[in-house]
C-alpha cells in the first residue's frame, strides 16, 4: 500500500500493535475497527498520492497535527480523533526516535544505507 498509493520504495516497518475502536454514532450506526498498527520510517517525499483512496493526505511533524486536530476536528475521521487521544503517545519523538533505533539495529549494516 505504501508504494502503491503513495510512491514510497524505502522503508522498513515494523508492528507494533493493534488499536481496536468502537464509536456509536447513532441508535443504528456504529464503527468499529481493528487496526494493526506498524512503525516505519523514509527519508522519501511521496512521489505520487493515488487519488480516489482518500480526500485529503498531509506528511506533518506530529506536534503540527495534534495542533490541528485541536483547531480542526471537524477534517478528521472520529477514528484519527481517537487514536491521536488514547494513543498519541505512541507518536511521541522520543518513543519514535526509540522504534527507528530498535528497527535499524535489526538492518544488517550493509543494508542500513537503504533505509537512512
Amino acid at each position: 500500500m505504501l508504494k502503491d498509493f503513495y510512491g514510497f520504495n524505502k522503508f522498513k516497518l515494523k508492528k507494533i500493535g493493534i488499536i481496536e475502536y468502537r464509536e456509536k454514532f447513532s441508535d443504528y450506526f456504529y464503527e468499529n475497527e481493528r487496526m494493526n498498527l506498524y512503525f516505519g520510517f523514509t527519508h522519501e517525499i511521496p512521489s505520487s498520492v493515488k487519488s480516489g483512496y482518500y480526500e485529503k493526505c498531509k506528511f506533518l511533524p506530529i506536534e503540527v497535527i495534534q495542533e490541528d486536530i485541536k483547531l480542526f476536528p471537524q477534517f478528521y475521521t472520529p477514528w484519527f480523533k481517537f487514536i491521536m487521544k488514547k494513543h498519541g503517545s505512541l507518536f511521541e519523538r522520543d518513543h519514535l526516535e526509540k522504534l527507528k533505533k530498535e528497527l535499524l539495529d535489526n538492518i544488517k549494516p550493509s543494508q542500513r544505507q537503504k533505509f537512512v
